[in-house]
């Protein structure tokens, strides 16, 4: 069920207006994965953390956001739960995952292994 949910909330590539500030790039990121993350009536959202952030080292246009995502189990007694995941953006895209066309191999696998 915490697969599937971080696959629909990171799934669809969604565009950014473009912003010189990185502050502001944060604060739509999270406005974002606030959005997408919809309460039903098995969860319910309680926040979204940046936990890391980077310059991808193949293109400093994009960075890497380490999040998570907070949710609030409905039917186990008001258990919170916490995902953590990689998305990428520059700016102007959101993007779950980017893959090497070399090694065809996800990004996120290889990311912060490498350095």
């Amino acid at each position: 069920m915490l697969k599937l949910l971080m696959i629909l909330i990171l799934s669809n590539i969604t565009l950014f207006a473009t912003e010189d500030r990185l502050d502001d790039l944060d604060t739509k990121v999270i406005a974002f994965i606030e959005k997408t993350v919809a309460s039903n009536e098995n969860y319910v959202f309680d926040k979204v953390t940046i936990i890391k952030k980077e310059d991808l080292p193949e293109t400093k246009a994009w960075k890497a956001y380490t999040i998570r995502v907070d949710v609030v189990l409905l039917k186990q007694e008001n258990k919170k739960i916490s995902m953590n995941d990689i998305i990428f953006t520059n700016g102007v895209i959101l993007s779950k995952d980017f893959i090497d066309l070399k090694s065809g191999q996800s990004i996120k696998n290889t990311l912060f292994t490498s350095h």
